[in-house]
């Protein structure tokens, strides 16, 4: 199995693999990892294939009709939660994303039923009274609203966006300065949110506090430098304290930024109709005025990586992470092209640089182990993002490669035939399975296992007609002693895999014991270029030997002598070859020697050549 090539498979389309026998759970356990990497899209797809295997299953026709309401598809997620309701018509969470879709789509008392109707089932669902107040703010029921909001706050007093809301209701109702508190609190939560320090800028600004708005706004500057509203109202602030060299300055950067967002959507255009050049040539100037145009060297790295320029889109992401250390996805894209170059150690330090663990990091710290034969450290890696994707089949094609490698093939073989079930026909499952059972028929080989392996090999044999299997079934049935299917398989198997010198081998000697010298001779002949040995010239001397051809065997028994073979049936048989041509000193000498070393033949004919 090439390794890379899974890994990346998992890597790029992690938790993409749709399993055939995955349940209503593993199907929205998986698609709630997609939406959490942003992945909707690929969650959309997902869960519209759990459907066709669960039609009309409440929890999959909740996330899925909940995904598209968010992502715009109002009608088609409304028609799935109706459905889900007419299943379920008291669960609060499909009353609330029912609630959702009408909210987004306007129609506000519709909306505001079904909240109250959510709350009567559950009145601590925090998302039902936050977005209840939302539309009854959007009625102009801002004290109702008010109500809800800071229930709200009071259920979750950690998410910034409850705290938000409620700010603004507060200063609705005259309580600015409780509202101020509310959005102090909120950026506590979540301190690089650029539109929570925009939004107390603004406040202090209209409470009259320019040196506390600038401060904000100049730290929303930072976390967002590419926002071209942050810098035109930083100029306006600097023009009212009197700045105008750093008012001019931020007016220019408003202006130039402004410009850089047009021509990133003239370069999109391009891209998009696969113009790539033409968009690289809009997108480097203007990167290269703008380090902090974030947005433009994102597309352009992408662009660099279609054309296959890794360097230059490596450099890029490191650029882009210097000027935002959060950017995920240009951390994520880097560490990968370290992966294909080989640098895993750097490819993880980068992800490590980070500090929140990702199934990528998991993945190429399991691969790094696997590159180093620490299968015991892989599994372990392995073995988390199992816990989180059970049913992953490429997941459990790793994990059976790992065990199988420390020699676990009866378990290896399990995580492959669940593999299998998942996606039924997978030819890579197949041929790993086929590999684990061919190892597995080895190692009964080398212990000598024959019946047992011989069964292996037949069962392979049946699932893939191969070269490899049939020569090894020739070999078992020659050590059982049929002989004669032996040959056969022998003889097919060395047709299709001609090279295989050490079966022809096995098969001139099968040959030899069945009486059929020419035939054995002829592959001895065909084995002698391949494997000039003194057992092949030894063999090939018997075989000539038997079919009269005494001149050759001759020359071959010479050839097994000189090149070293003194065994005593070696010497015996050049004897009797010296005997024929009538060199009675050396047949004598020969035989002699044979028949000290002990061998029977040699012993019975020495008397008669020394009377």
């Amino acid at each position: 199995m090439e390794k890379i090539v899974l890994i990346r498979v998992l890597i790029l389309t992690f938790s993409l693999g749709v399993a055939s026998g995955q349940s209503v759970v593993e199907f929205t356990q998986q698609a709630s990892q997609l939406v959490l990497q942003h992945q909707w899209e690929n969650a959309i797809n997902l869960l519209r294939t759990g459907l066709d295997q669960h039609p009309r299953q409440p929890e999959l026709l909740l996330q899925l009709g909940s995904l598209l309401v968010r992502s715009g598809r109002f009608e088609e997620g409304e028609k799935l939660l109706q459905d889900a309701l007419e299943q379920q018509p008291g669960n609060s969470e499909l009353l609330r994303n029912a609630g959702e879709a009408q909210l987004k789509q306007g129609r506000f008392s519709s909306a505001v039923a079904l909240f109250r109707e959510s709350l009567r089932h559950s009145s601590e669902n925090v998302e039902a009274h936050h977005r209840l107040a939302f539309s009854l703010l959007a009625q102009g029921q801002e004290e109702l609203a008010l109500e809800h909001s800071r229930r709200a706050v009071e259920l979750n007093p950690l998410d910034p966006r409850f705290r938000r809301l409620y700010a603004f209701l507060l200063d609705t109702q005259g309580e600015e300065e409780k509202a101020y508190e509310q959005l102090k609190l909120a950026y506590r939560l979540a301190p690089r949110d650029s539109k929570l320090l925009f939004e107390l800028s603004q406040r202090r600004r209209l409470a009259g506090h320019l040196f506390q708005a600038l401060e904000y706004l100049e730290l929303a500057s930072e976390v967002d430098p590419e926002n071209p509203l942050y810098h035109e109202r930083l100029s306006d602030i600097y023009e009212q304290l009197g700045q105008t060299e750093r008012a001019g300055e931020e007016a220019q950067r408003e202006s130039d930024l402004r410009q850089a967002f047009e021509k990133y959507i003239t370069a999109m255009s391009l891209a998009v109709t696969g113009k790539k050049v033409e968009a690289m040539g809009i997108l480097e100037p203007v990167v290269q005025t703008h380090p902090e145009f974030v947005t433009g060297m994102m597309l352009l790295a992408d662009l660099y990586q279609k054309m296959g320029w890794q360097s230059r889109a490596f450099d890029l992401y490191l650029k882009i992470l210097e000027q935002d250390p959060f950017q995920a996805s240009a951390r994520e894209e880097g560490a990968w092209i370290q992966v294909q170059q080989g640098l895993l150690g750097s490819a993880l330090q980068l992800l490590e640089e980070s500090g929140v663990p990702t199934p990528n990091y998991t993945l190429i710290a399991a691969y790094q182990k696997m590159i180093q034969e620490d299968w015991t450290g892989a599994l372990q890696y392995f073995r988390q993002v199992e816990a989180r994707n059970p049913l992953h089949p490429g997941l459990l094609q790793l994990i059976s490669y790992c065990l199988n490698a420390q020699g676990k093939r009866e378990e290896a073989l399990r995580h492959l035939d669940k593999a299998e079930a998942l996606r039924p026909g997978d030819p890579e499952i197949k041929l790993q399975m086929r590999g684990i059972k061919f190892e597995d028929a080895l190692h009964l080989l080398s212990e000598k296992k024959w019946s047992a392996a011989l069964e292996i090999l037949q069962e392979l044999m049946q699932e893939d007609v191969q070269a490899t299997y049939l020569l090894r079934m020739a070999y078992c049935h020659q050590q059982l002693g049929d002989l004669h299917q032996a040959v056969q398989e022998y003889r097919a198997g060395l047709e299709a895999e001609p090279t295989a010198t050490w079966a022809r081998i096995n098969f001139a000697s099968t040959l030899y014991r069945l009486g059929e010298y020419q035939e054995s001779a002829n592959q001895w002949e065909r084995v002698l270029p391949e494997s000039k040995t003194p057992d092949t010239y030894y063999r090939l001397g018997l075989t000539y030997s038997h079919l009269g051809r005494f001149p050759e065997a001759e020359y071959a028994f010479d050839k097994a002598v000189g090149l070293g073979d003194e065994r005593p049936e070696v010497l015996y048989n050049l004897g009797l070859s010296r005997l024929r041509s009538k060199k009675l000193d050396e047949a004598r000498n020969l035989i002699r020697r044979a028949a000290v070393a002990g061998y029977p033949p040699a012993r019975e004919l020495l008397p008669q050549l020394v009377q």
